[in-house]
């Protein structure tokens, strides 16, 4: 898990992570002290080409256990902030919204980066760096788009994956994270053979972070069976083979086509 670090901000605090890309802020608690509906601004963030970027759902302690909590990348927070009229909020926060676009960066900015790091000139990062922070976007991206295809099917999650100014594909068909386990379990192991639970346990052991956290993945063996079931004539288009055979308990075997 990664280390909560907290910022005294004006008598408020301010929780970040380091990640090794990069800090990420936390930007709900931010909301609740100005009253703002939290709803209303993930959304904005979520329009935003540039916001989405540095938009990173990060699990951190909470007073009721640890939870999934939205941040954003440091380097974007005053972009965030900006976006906040002071008309939006009671007219004794008004002050207070202000002083966060003014101070609230540099802050922080002098914690994670260092005395006076607001000030100094920005260097260009290395073309690795660049290529990994925007394939990490990208990743990201494509997972909100299938949460919100399981969430609210495929029209929504293509509204969404235009928005986020994704490649444009018709139709537009996200892959499922179990189809591209099992196609990787057939060519890195095939051809295996095993019950549910064993399935599930070998799928989860070569999925990648972004399948297991899908929300299409699934919780447990009977949610596999389920899916090899549902899954088994879209994966023979692709060359993998699954047959099911009982005697005693269901076995599973997964094994590329012999042509």
């Amino acid at each position: 898990m990664q280390q909560l670090t907290t910022v005294e901000f004006r008598g408020d605090t301010l929780f970040a992570v380091e990640e090794p890309d990069g800090v990420f802020v936390a930007v709900k608690p931010i909301c609740q002290r100005f009253g703002l509906a939290w709803n209303g601004q993930l959304e904005r963030i979520k329009r935003d080409p540039i916001l989405i970027e540095g938009m990173r759902e990060i699990r951190i302690p909470s007073p009721g256990g640890d939870q999934e909590t939205v941040c954003l990348a440091l380097r974007l927070i005053n972009g965030w902030l900006f976006g906040i009229g002071v008309n939006q909020v009671k007219p004794e926060l008004r002050e207070d919204v202000l002083a966060y676009k003014r101070e609230c960066y540099e802050t922080l900015a002098d914690r994670f980066l260092g005395p006076r790091a607001a000030e100094r000139p920005i260097h260009a990062p290395a073309p690795e760096a660049i290529e990994e922070r925007n394939l990490r976007a990208e990743e990201h991206k494509l997972n909100l788009v299938a949460r919100m295809q399981a969430m609210k099917g495929p029209a929504h999650a293509f509204a969404l994956y235009q928005r986020l100014g994704l490649p444009v594909a018709e139709p537009l068909v996200l892959p499922d994270p179990v189809a591209a386990a099992l196609e990787t379990l057939a060519r890195e192991q095939g051809p295996w053979t095993g019950t549910a639970t064993q399935l599930h346990a070998a799928l989860c052991e070569i999925a990648s972070a972004a399948h297991l956290s899908d929300p299409r993945w699934p919780s447990h063996a009977q949610a596999v069976g389920m899916a090899v079931k549902r899954l088994t004539p879209q994966l023979a288009q692709r060359g993998v083979r699954i047959e099911r055979r009982h005697s005693g308990e269901t076995r599973i075997t997964v094994a590329l086509v012999v042509s």
